[in-house]
């Protein structure tokens, strides 16, 4: 990943690889923290996943992904509470948030935390338009994320 002295870093889109986007550098700030509690949250599963939802470099909520239900599940083959929904359902307004998702794996490595189908209509109910998230990445320092517009 390289910096610009403009404050953003450059990275490449999964989908097309000659891509470049430039992204302020508080989104991989914030994913490093997602990251990090990722890691740490007390869960008996084998890849965590933490979602913040923030707004103006300011978390709002954050959630993790865990053996509960709730409701906003219903209709949906989900079962267990996403960490996206987590959040969600934390947060009181979502008027102008935006999300970031960050998956550990065993290794505390980041993975691939894209929204799943499901997540994605649930945000889309909620008026989220901007989810970020992480990538496949071999080291903590060289976090990557992808945007994801709703």
């Amino acid at each position: 990943m390289v910096e610009v002295g403009n404050g953003f870093r450059k990275h490449s889109m999964a989908l097309d690889s000659t891509a470049r986007i430039q992204l302020p550098i508080r989104y991989y700030r914030l994913a490093k923290t997602a990251l990090e509690l990722a890691n740490i949250s007390d869960n008996d599963m084998a890849h965590s996943l933490c979602a913040l939802v923030v707004r103006k470099n300011r978390v709002l909520s954050i959630g993790y992904n865990s053996r509960k239900t709730h409701t906003i599940m219903n209709n949906s083959h989900m079962k267990m509470l996403h960490a996206e929904c987590d959040a969600l359902l934390r947060c009181g307004n979502t008027e102008g948030v935006e999300m970031i998702v960050a998956r550990s794996k065993p290794s505390g490595k980041p993975g691939l935390a894209r929204p799943c189908k499901i997540c994605e209509g649930i945000l889309r109910q909620f008026g989220i338009r901007k989810v970020f998230y992480t990538v496949n990445c071999e080291t903590l320092d060289d976090i990557q994320l992808e945007k994801m517009k709703l």
